[in-house]
């Protein structure tokens, strides 16, 4: 898929947005998410299983939604990625327990699978051979920068507004 130098501009823009909005809503959670575990009594083992999930289950999807989408429409890939990383993100409203945030956790990992290798692979296509790598840097750079901001925000909402606005937030 060839597109002209200031379409594919545009959609690298675009990629470059949604990675950094998710990668924002990421962010708002790591710093909390021990805080948050420590109100359903979780330590120890608990809160890592808890903290984990999250990597484990976006691990096992990734692979599986990037062979998939290869052969299929990235876009719907990725849209479904975004909609479902969004409202997982509400779903932290709603544990009474332990299990019940792991359980977020993992559906919360799994839909950002959808999300980061679809980008990567939709970017790779669309730029020039000689733009490959640094089409793939400024989306790296976006996704670390949403990265990097999220906590500072996450920390500001949950300081003044509480765990619940922050999940709001993120979703």
């Amino acid at each position: 898929m060839q597109f002209s130098p200031e379409r594919t501009k545009q959609v690298l823009s675009i990629l470059a947005l949604a990675t950094f909005v998710a990668m924002i809503g990421n962010g708002i959670i790591n710093p909390l998410i021990t805080l948050y575990s420590q109100g359903f009594g979780a330590s120890g083992i608990y809160l890592g299983v808890i903290f984990s999930s999250f990597a484990i289950a976006r691990s096992v999807v990734t692979p599986i939604i990037g062979k998939i989408s290869d052969k299929h429409d990235r876009k719907r890939f990725m849209l479904i990625g975004m909609a479902a990383y969004a409202l997982f993100s509400l779903f932290y409203l709603l544990p009474s327990n332990i299990f019940g945030l792991i359980v977020v956790r993992l559906l919360h990992g799994a839909a950002s699978g959808f999300i980061a290798p679809v980008v990567m692979a939709y970017a790779s296509e669309i730029a020039p051979p000689d733009k490959k790598a640094s089409s793939l840097g400024f989306l790296t750079a976006a996704r670390f920068f949403g990265f990097g901001l999220g906590p500072i925000i996450g920390g500001f909402v949950e300081t003044y507004y509480g765990f619940q606005a922050a999940f709001v937030c993120m979703a």
